[in-house]
């Protein structure tokens, strides 16, 4: 037996996990698992996707919809692997209170930026090596002549796959692909890693019973497997 939190909403998940852990005692417990909205598996995936191309140590990273599930766990993911992340939102209050909640639960330091049309988009990508864009399915974060003509931009992640993605001029198939001189992986190029990691992660449930998979953990078995296996 183990308990795997889905659901839309994080917050909500975070709390269901926390809950859970309090109820277990001495020897009496079941692995557990938190993937609320695929937010831990969707990002784990894009970041270590990314940090097997690049060393992202003091580069800046600019999360796109840094406000959902997948941008906050994603930012995370690459503040601790030492990239200096900027999480982005159309509301900067939003992206404040994001910054905020992911550096009590995690210790992490990120900075909030808006990118709410065309130049604020702009302006937030302005010295920018790393863009990972995290936002609803179908919906445009970056157009392509935005991204395509930035001098620092070096590697990019799309978590949509469903058109229009999230970075304009993309295909959802790329997966390391060299467009604009920029590195690229489009949202089926992540979520097939996403995937295999999300059954990975389960199938380790059943392998003992006092497992806590959460961002961490689950980030640590993407990073496993994107060593071990070309494939990614």
């Amino acid at each position: 037996t183990a308990l795997f939190i889905s659901g839309s909403n994080l917050v909500a998940g975070q709390d269901l996990l926390t809950a859970v852990q309090k109820k277990f005692f001495a020897n009496f417990r079941v692995s557990v698992m938190l993937d609320s909205n695929g937010s831990n598996t969707t990002a784990a995936a894009m970041v270590a996707q990314i940090t097997k191309t690049t060393d992202v140590r003091g580069k800046r990273c600019v999360v796109l919809a840094g406000t959902g599930p997948v941008g906050q766990r994603a930012g995370v993911m690459m503040a601790r692997e030492g990239a200096e992340v900027i999480l982005t939102s159309r509301s900067l209050e939003r992206a404040q209170a994001a910054c905020d909640a992911m550096k009590e639960r995690f210790g992490v330091e990120m900075k909030p930026a808006v990118a709410a049309d065309d130049e604020t988009i702009a302006k937030a990508l302005e010295g920018a090596q790393i863009v990972l864009a995290c936002g609803a399915a179908g919906v445009e974060l970056v157009k392509e002549e935005i991204w395509a003509g930035n001098p620092t931009i070096e590697i990019m992640s799309d978590a949509n796959a469903t058109p229009p993605l999230g970075i304009g001029g993309i295909d959802m198939m790329d997966k390391a692909k060299l467009r604009h001189g920029k590195i690229i992986y489009g949202g089926i190029g992540v979520g097939v890693l996403k995937l295999e990691l999300h059954r990975a992660c389960v199938g380790q449930l059943f392998t003992a019973n006092d497992l806590v998979l959460d961002a961490e953990e689950i980030y640590a078995k993407a990073k496993e497997m994107v060593a071990e296996d070309d494939r990614w």
